[in-house]
């Protein structure tokens, strides 16, 4: 009878970290952030939740090791704010206002959504 060779942890737990990098770019590729979950890449990579858990703490740190860049939902959170903020002026700007204050919201707007796009490119 032939004699199993057992598979080193450190070679296990590499095998793992690799198979769920490549799901998870998959996943977030075709996906957006939020919709990608612990169960979606358990069922991607045919590892349990748990067994991925053990290589990375958080969806962001799975993120962070596939994408090599943040998460868009914590770039984008940071603006929340400044997005409602522009919006509202857009809002009321639009609603009876002058030109130059349309154009003055209009510009906070743009600037505030260049940024928001900043955060959803890989960086290069």
């Amino acid at each position: 009878m032939a004699r199993r060779v057992r598979t080193p942890l450190a070679v296990k737990r590499q095998m793992t970290r690799d198979k769920t990098l490549e799901a998870a770019r998959d996943q977030f590729s075709r996906n957006r952030y939020g919709a990608v979950t612990w169960d979606t890449l358990s069922a991607a990579t045919g590892l349990s939740t748990g067994a991925i858990a053990k290589q990375f703490k958080t969806k962001a740190d799975i993120w962070r090791a596939a994408m090599g860049c943040e998460p868009p939902g914590d770039g984008v959170l940071r603006y929340g704010e400044d997005l409602d903020d522009a919006l509202r002026d857009l809002v009321e700007a639009c609603d009876g206002q002058g030109q130059e204050e349309i154009a003055q919201a209009l510009a906070k707007a743009q600037q505030l959504l260049d940024k928001v796009d900043a955060l959803r490119r890989p960086p290069q």
